[in-house]
C-alpha cells in the first residue's frame, strides 16, 4: 500500500460522520499480523466502527480503553521514536492515535489499514438492520 493511497484512506475515515463523533477506542482483536481497534458512543452495549490494520509489525497502546481525537500517519520525529523503541519491528507505515487532552499519542505498525462502519451488538438481538451484526463472543 502506497503512502498515497494510506493517506486517502485517513481521509475518508477522518471525514467519517459516524468517526468524527467517536473518540473512544480499544482493541477488539488481535490476531498474528491483524488488528481491529473498534470505536463507540457506548461500550456497554455496542461498537459503531471498527479500524482494521492489516499485517501488523508493532503496536503501542493500551490494551483496554483508549482516547484519540485524529488518526494519522507519524512525523518523522516520531517515526525517528518509533524505530528507536521498536527494535526494528517497524515495517510499515506508522500509524498516529493523537488524544489532544490530555495529551497522548499511541502508535501502530502496518501495511494497510481499512475501516468498516457498522454496530456489532454485545448481547443478543433480533431483526438486525443492515451493517448490524452481534459480536462473535455473545453466546447464542
Amino acid at each position: 500500500m502506497t503512502e498515497n493511497e494510506v493517506k486517502k484512506k485517513l481521509s475518508d475515515l477522518q471525514a467519517n460522520d459516524t468517526f468524527s463523533g467517536i473518540n473512544d477506542l480499544y482493541i477488539y482483536n488481535c490476531d498474528p499480523g491483524k488488528l481491529v481497534i473498534a470505536g463507540s458512543f457506548d461500550f456497554s452495549y455496542y461498537h459503531n466502527i471498527e479500524i482494521k490494520f492489516t499485517d501488523v509489525s508493532f503496536i503501542s497502546c493500551p490494551g483496554g480503553g483508549f482516547h484519540a481525537d485524529v488518526i494519522r500517519l507519524a512525523n518523522e520525529a516520531e517515526r525517528a521514536e518509533i524505530r528507536k523503541y521498536s527494535y526494528g519491528h517497524c515495517d510499515g507505515h506508522i500509524f498516529c492515535f493523537e488524544e489532544k487532552e490530555p495529551p497522548a499519542k499511541f502508535y501502530v505498525v502496518a501495511d494497510d489499514i481499512d475501516f468498516q462502519v457498522k454496530t456489532v451488538y454485545y448481547y443478543k438481538r433480533e431483526n438486525l438492520k443492515e451493517n448490524e451484526t452481534i459480536a462473535d463472543w455473545v453466546k447464542q
